[in-house]
């Protein structure tokens, strides 16, 4: 879902700007860049504040999705590894 809203934020820009998103940039930097939230679209400064608020908030969504599935990944490996040695002390 959070890629859908990060697409929508893209294409808003792109109604925007009148041009294509990361021309110039290699495909494989674009998908660490938006990942990493290190890539952005330039925003100017005549945008409304309505619609620039709008597509910011679309890209920020991809930041709070990746931190959350992050935080469940570390959990995941926590519980596994607690069952883990609960489950082996009680063999032993």
């Amino acid at each position: 879902m959070a890629f859908v809203c990060r697409s929508f934020g893209v294409v808003l820009w792109e109604l925007l700007i009148h041009e294509i998103p990361y021309k110039d940039v290699d495909s494989s930097a674009i998908i660490w860049g938006v990942g990493s939230n290190s890539l952005q679209l330039p925003i100017p400064e005549t945008c409304p504040e309505g619609l620039k608020l709008l597509i910011t908030q679309c890209w920020s969504v991809v930041v709070v999705v990746v931190v959350v599935v992050v935080v469940v990944v570390v959990v995941f490996v926590v519980v596994v590894v607690v069952v883990v040695v609960v489950v082996g002390g009680l063999i032993l």
